[in-house]
């Protein structure tokens, strides 16, 4: 008898396995690229320029200051701002997913308490 069941309860595990791979790519699609239009970039060329002149003749090391912190208004904190409200989206889908597994959880757990309710009385 343990022969017969084993088989299918390996196949059992590993098509709920395969099941619980599919809802994981269906529930966390990939990240779209956003690429900046040549006015964009044109734009921000001519205000690294404009930023280059107005910095002639001051210091070197105040010179790069100034363009560190120009890359990091314009390039790093939107980045990082986006990178966190990706992530909080990410959070919010993974906390639904266990919900609703959660949810699936209880109502199978009452399945089978009704089950084996119904199996003590039938004999």
């Amino acid at each position: 008898m343990t022969r017969q069941v084993r088989p299918i309860v390996g196949l059992m595990l590993a098509s709920a396995m395969f099941c619980a791979g599919g809802v994981a790519v269906v529930a966390a699609p990939a990240p779209q690229a956003h690429a900046v239009s040549m006015s964009e970039y044109q734009a921000k060329v001519s205000n690294h320029a404009k930023l280059k002149s107005q910095l002639v003749g001051v210091s070197s090391d105040l010179a790069d200051t100034i363009l560190q912190l120009a890359d990091l208004n314009d390039n790093q904190i939107p980045a990082a701002v986006e990178a966190a409200e990706s992530a909080q989206q990410a959070a919010e889908r993974a906390q639904s997913l266990a919900e609703a597994t959660t949810q699936r959880l209880q109502a199978a757990q009452q399945d089978k308490a009704n089950l084996e309710e119904q199996i003590k009385q039938t004999g």
